[in-house]
C-alpha cells in the first residue's frame, strides 16, 4: 500500500513540474538574436533568429519571417521561397527570388 502511495506520488509531482512548462516543453532553448548586416552594394539587412525561423527587414521593407530550410554546424538558410537567407558563422548571404545571391558583412 505505501508503495502505491508513493508512486502516485511520484507522478503527481511529475505531472506538476511537466504542466508548469507548459508550451516551453520542445521549444528550443536558444535565446533569439538579432544582428545588422550590410549587402553589396546598399542593401541594409536586419535578421532576428528565433528557434527555427528567422524575421528580416530589407532596407526597411518587412518583417519578412522565413522558416529553417537547412541547418547544420557549419550553416542555416532561412527561405519563404522568395526571400533567401544563408548564415555562415559571421558572415550571411541574402538573395531575392531567381537573383544572385548577396554576400553580406555584419555590423
Amino acid at each position: 500500500m505505501q508503495r502505491a502511495v508513493r508512486i502516485l506520488a511520484s507522478i503527481a509531482v511529475v505531472t506538476a513540474c511537466a504542466s508548469r512548462q507548459g508550451s516551453t516543453v520542445g521549444a528550443p532553448l536558444v535565446a533569439p538574436s538579432s544582428e545588422t548586416y550590410t549587402c553589396a552594394p546598399t542593401r541594409v539587412l536586419h535578421v532576428r533568429i528565433r528557434g527555427t525561423s528567422a524575421t528580416i527587414m530589407v532596407d526597411n521593407d518587412g518583417p519578412f519571417t522565413l522558416p529553417q530550410t537547412t541547418s547544420r554546424a557549419d550553416i542555416a538558410v532561412y527561405s519563404d521561397g522568395y526571400h533567401i537567407l544563408q548564415i555562415s558563422r559571421d558572415q550571411a548571404s541574402y538573395g531575392v527570388g531567381r537573383g544572385q545571391m548577396r554576400a553580406c558583412t555584419r555590423g
